[in-house]
């Protein structure tokens, strides 16, 4: 990843088929958005969100280390 650490709060959910991260997080954390790789999504009430793109970052949780892919969303 190589990018400036930063630590937030996140809700875990493992019944997701995708990762989301709002626009604004991305915005604030400098993130790199491939707009290419941009999705139709929908909530699990059916409803429409936005979808810029996706980006790819670390994470570390209880001492384990992860790389995400996430669609980053303006509608959360």
């Amino acid at each position: 990843m190589g990018g400036p650490s930063f630590t937030f709060s996140m809700c875990l959910n493992t019944g997701c088929t995708m990762t989301l991260i709002s626009e604004d997080m991305v915005t604030r954390q400098g993130l790199a958005v491939d707009m290419c790789s941009c999705k139709r999504v929908r909530a699990v009430n059916g409803q429409k969100l936005d979808n810029s793109g996706t980006v790819t970052f670390g994470v570390e949780f209880q001492g384990k280390k992860a790389e995400v892919v996430a669609l980053v969303s303006s509608s959360i």
